[in-house]
């Protein structure tokens, strides 16, 4: 089983929980969704270190003149949203990996001059959820956004797309992935975010505590069950600081 959801899957869910149809739901209430889905998507995802939605990664390092820098964009690599750590090698197969000091700017993290690559620890950028359906006969210019009803998942163009488009093709379009823990709080949180925008606030808030505990479920199985309380990299005892 794939460790990842389907956008389609959590609107669906909406719709049985809401009474909707889910082939019959009108376009204001989609966007509506799909913007709930989007806000209650953030604090899930920023709420812990999934190792669904946290790697490290070699990462090349810019040189501006000035300092050294590590972007937060790299053609073909995720975004980084928070970084935990920069090492100079791999922490994860190196015993000789330094932890390295940065400093976070507008265009990156600056590290001390010397390394052209080094490995990065970090959080993949929040997806915001923002597409429409795909128009066949669109041209989508780098960074936009479009809904696939046949994979039931949205997809952000990495290059300018002229039709036809192949989603398939990971160097031109990159499949907006939903770790499958998040998919039950955000069906129950999404719900009761659309009761309350429809002023249904009694059915708002018996759901909401719903969606706290389906969230709190996967952070038990996670920290406890799987005994995760600090993450891999923070329990190697044999990284020295740079």
């Amino acid at each position: 089983m794939s460790r990842f959801t389907t956008y389609e899957k959590i609107q669906n869910g909406i719709a049985s929980l809401a009474g909707f149809d889910p082939d019959a739901i009108h376009d204001d209430v989609w966007r509506t969704w799909r913007q709930l889905i989007s806000d209650r998507l953030t604090y899930a995802w920023e709420l812990e270190t999934w190792p669904d939605i946290c790697l490290v990664e070699e990462r090349t390092v810019t040189d501006n003149g000035v300092d050294d820098y590590v972007p937060f964009t790299e053609t073909n690599k995720s975004e980084m949203g928070e970084i935990f750590g920069i090492f100079s090698d791999d922490p994860i197969t190196s015993s000789q990996a330094k932890q390295l000091d940065f400093f976070l700017e507008s265009h990156g993290a600056s590290i001390p001059n010397g390394h052209t690559s080094v490995y990065v620890y970090y959080r993949k950028q929040k997806p915001e959820f923002t597409g429409y359906f795909i128009d066949a006969n669109e041209t989508y210019s780098a960074g936009s956004q479009i809904y696939d009803s046949a994979t039931g998942d949205f997809y952000t163009a990495r290059l300018q797309n002229a039709p036809t488009h192949d989603l398939s093709d990971n160097t031109r379009w990159e499949r907006v992935q939903i770790p499958r823990i998040f998919q039950q709080y955000l069906i129950r949180g999404a719900t009761a975010d659309y009761y309350r925008h429809n002023q249904e606030y009694e059915r708002g808030r018996e759901l909401s505590p719903l969606a706290e505990q389906a969230l709190d479920h996967e952070l038990i199985k996670y920290k406890i069950q799987q005994n995760q309380r600090k993450n891999y990299i923070s329990n190697r005892q044999n990284l020295q600081a740079f």
